[in-house]
């Protein structure tokens, strides 16, 4: 629940949006360049972000303070070092994007192309994330929000 929070009053920012949508195609652009996307990977991200959005309940529309790039980063590495989490989230989402688009084709496949993705944004992350047993405490996840 404290992680949906968190993920929804996130997802509600609209300059988040953009850059996340920005850099993540920008990523993929450059890491999988052989990688086409019908409609375009923007197009595609932003109606996979309005997906998510409206999956919140209401009452997100504004934080009054974002968390620190330092904070998202430590969650985000936190959340990236769990195989379970790499396994459940690179599922559905290509079971969301196959049931969303389904006339968008990955080469390589979906799944290849996000385990690549997932691995790629751990790589980036500061070591000392990878041998996390539990997920963060709801406190934890407070302190951020």
């Amino acid at each position: 629940e404290d992680i949906e929070k968190l993920v929804c009053e996130l997802a509600s920012q609209k300059m988040i949006e953009e850059r996340a949508t920005n850099e993540i195609c920008s990523l993929i652009n450059r890491t999988f360049p052989n990688v086409k996307f019908n409609p375009d990977c923007k197009t595609l991200l932003e109606g996979a972000w309005d997906l998510l959005l409206s999956k919140c309940p209401t009452g997100n529309e504004g934080l009054e303070t974002l968390p620190t790039p330092e904070d998202i980063e430590k969650l985000v590495c936190e959340l990236a070092s769990q195989k379970m989490i790499e396994e459940r989230a690179t599922n559905e989402i290509c079971s969301l994007i196959n049931r969303t688009f389904p006339n968008v084709k990955f080469n390589p496949d979906c799944k290849t192309l996000l385990e690549g993705a997932w691995d790629l944004l751990l790589s980036k992350c500061p070591t000392g994330n990878e041998g996390l047993e539990t997920l963060p405490t709801p406190e934890d996840i407070e302190k951020l929000v």
